[in-house]
């Protein structure tokens, strides 16, 4: 039995041993297993690396591959072009060795060049010399092409050998100068030797400086003026040329343009010296482009300032605008450099633009310019809508304008077009007014006809024609005011606006209700609106109120009056107030363009006046924006601001009881 139980201790033992095997064998297993996953990750993960490596050097073998490729076709780009230029340059110094060596073989093996006294006997240089004179009595002086050359007739050896046989022309200024403007007629510069202009006054100082000619005679002097015409006619080019734009070009031809502005300006009678003996006009070329402008070159140099004084002028239906072009120089103009522009423009531009404006139901003011608007500008502005026929700026010393323009289109119905288009045109900042300068003034009386003042004086007096006195007319009245109807918007702009003519005195609560609404819905399409006020009581008073009123001014306001609180107090007299509504915009940009918008427009069949309201005489007339003081302000602006927020907000957040809805949804 003692055996049986140790054997079977033994194989307990055994088996425990056994165990005790296997688990170490899986111990060592995992910690194999454990030991070479972690190197795997070392080696993938050097792996890694190496590639990064690896593609980064590629990536830098390839950049510089690619630079050293591009370095290589610069290198060959600037070869070849050095190449090109070493070529260019060889040959250029073969042409020119090859020039030298043709002049040196001229000059060691060659005859001097023979003149024409050279070539010619006595007889023959003679009946030449006859020719010539005889050309030049029909040319009346012109020189032939090739006549002044180092072989020709003109040379020193030729005029010499003409002395001698007593060929010798007499020089005759007259002469040349029309033998000169026969070659401008054809090359330009048509300004040059005509008389009365700046042009004319150079080809005298020219002919003087000529002289006789010297031993060319009569052909010298055509020669040298016809160089200093060339030499006129290019130096005056860039004060001559004008920009003409708004052209319909579908309907314009250059020389219509140029015939059309030509009239006009002759029509005015300011350009004496273009006549029918001297075959000018005042425009020389005209170039017009299909894209709607057109290029003028003036003949004189006056003829410029007289063609500037038809910018806007009507053609083809278009106001056409005639300015000086971008690349004008003032600098390099002749009248300019003489002092002689001012002269030029008061006998051409003043002549057609009249300085003085005459009252008249069509004469127009235009004022609240910016400082820093030249005349220039302003004249730009206004000829948009038609010709001026006379113009006066209100200017300083510096030439800028102050208070504003007065002046007058050629066609009386374009002031109706222009008060409306120029009112609120934006400008350097500032809004411009227009308004008509003297509504009421007479209208100018239609000169008298042919003989209708003969026929009068033959009938003794009697008849219709009687009625037209022989007696020149007198002048008109040239007043400079500023209008009334434009006077209310050149104060400075505030954000309350005052409407005058909105209401009227036969109107019902509900009329003055939806009066006063519409002048507010119009103001709102502006801009946001803060506050409406209307003062007084019922309308049926605002026929005594306007009375009431016209006896107050505006300057008689209590404004800075104060109780002894230190409150300020309401203006005592507030019938001045009624029948007028006070609209307050958020921002003063709105504000004024309403005010250019509303002034002077028709309400109803009335006409709505603005004027600019205090922002201190708002808050004081009509506790407009002013803080509560007292204890009795301070509670009735907290029952006025409950009421209000319990008109806005739903009754069931007020009332938890009721179902919490809003804008009928339940939430």
């Amino acid at each position: 039995m003692a055996e049986r139980g140790g054997g079977k201790d033994k194989e307990r033992s055994s088996r425990r041993g056994r165990s005790r095997s296997r688990s170490k064998d899986r111990d060592r297993d995992g910690k194999r297993k454990d030991k070479d996953s972690k190197g795997d990750r070392k080696r993938a993960s050097k792996s890694r690396s190496k590639e990064k490596k690896r593609r980064r050097s590629r990536s830098r073998s390839r950049s510089r591959s690619r630079d050293r490729k591009k370095k290589r076709s610069r290198s060959k780009s600037r070869s070849g072009k050095d190449r090109k230029k070493r070529r260019s340059r060889s040959r250029s110094r073969d042409k020119k060795d090859r020039k030298d060596k043709g002049r040196d073989k001229h000059k060691k093996g060659s005859s001097p060049p023979r003149t024409a006294a050279m070539m010619l006997d006595g007889q023959q240089m003679a009946a030449f010399g006859v020719a010539t004179s005889k050309h030049m009595d029909m040319s009346m002086g012109s020189v032939l092409p090739g006549l002044l050359g180092p072989q020709g007739l003109g040379t020193a050896t030729h005029i010499g050998a003409m002395n001698a046989m007593g060929l010798t022309m007499a020089p005759a200024g007259g002469e040349a100068a029309a033998a000169v403007r026969r070659e401008a007629i054809t090359h330009g510069g048509l300004g040059y030797a005509l008389d009365g202009t700046s042009g004319g006054a150079a080809a005298q100082e020219d002919l003087k400086a000529f002289g006789d000619g010297g031993a060319g005679g009569q052909m010298m002097i055509e020669a040298g003026l016809e160089r200093h015409r060339v030499q006129w006619r290019d130096s005056t080019r860039n004060a001559r040329r004008l920009y003409v734009g708004n052209v319909n070009a579908l309907e314009t031809a250059q020389e219509s343009l140029a015939v059309f502005i030509s009239d006009k300006v002759a029509a005015a009678g300011c350009v004496p010296w273009h006549t029918k003996a001297s075959g000018t006009r005042a425009i020389e070329t005209c170039h017009v482009s299909e894209k709607g402008f057109a290029f003028f070159e003036c003949t004189a140099l006056e003829d410029a300032e007289a063609v500037l004084a038809f910018d806007g002028i009507f053609l083809n239906g278009r106001n056409i605008k005639i300015r000086r072009p971008k690349d004008y120089a003032p600098e390099e103009n002749p009248l300019v450099q003489d002092g002689a522009l001012d002269d030029a423009r008061r006998r051409t531009f003043d002549a057609i633009v009249k300085p003085r404006v005459a009252d008249s139901p069509t004469k127009i003011f235009m004022g609240n310019l910016h400082p820093d608007v030249t005349v220039t500008e302003v004249r730009e502005v206004i000829t948009a809508f038609g010709n001026i026929s006379s113009m006066h700026a209100d200017v300083d010393g510096r030439g800028r304008v102050r208070v504003g323009v007065w002046f007058d289109y050629d066609d009386p119905a374009a002031a109706a077009i222009a008060v409306p288009g120029l009112t609120g045109i934006w400008i350097k900042g500032k809004r411009l007014v227009a308004a008509l300068a003297t509504p009421d003034a007479e209208a100018p009386r239609p000169k008298a006809g042919g003989g209708g003042a003969g026929d009068a004086s033959a009938d003794g007096g009697t008849g219709v024609d009687a009625l037209v006195s022989p007696e020149p007319q007198k002048k008109a009245p040239a007043t400079y005011r500023v209008p009334a109807d434009a006077e209310p918007l050149l104060y400075a702009p505030q954000r309350i606006i005052e409407f005058a003519g909105i209401l009227s005195a036969d109107m019902d609560e509900e009329e003055r209700e939806g009066a006063v609404e519409d002048c507010r819905q119009e103001c709102l399409s502006l801009g946001n609106v803060l506050t409406t006020h209307v003062e007084g009581p019922a309308v049926a008073l605002l026929g005594d109120a306007s009375a009431a009123a016209a006896a107050n001014s505006d300057d008689e306001r209590d404004d800075d009056a104060e109780d002894e609180e230190g409150n300020t107090k309401r203006p005592k007299d507030m019938t001045k107030y009624w029948g007028k509504v006070y609209i307050e915009f958020a921002r003063l940009e709105t504000a004024t363009i309403a005010a250019h918008a509303f002034h002077r427009r028709s309400f109803d069949g009335r006409t709505v006046t603005v004027k600019y309201f205090p922002l201190i005489s708002y808050q004081t007339a009509f506790g407009k924006g002013i803080p509560p003081k007292t204890h009795e302000e301070k509670q009735m602006a907290a029952i006025a601001a409950q009421e209000y927020l319990s008109n806005s907000i739903p009754e069931t957040i007020t009332n938890p009881k009721l179902p919490a809805t809003w804008g009928g949804q339940m939430y």
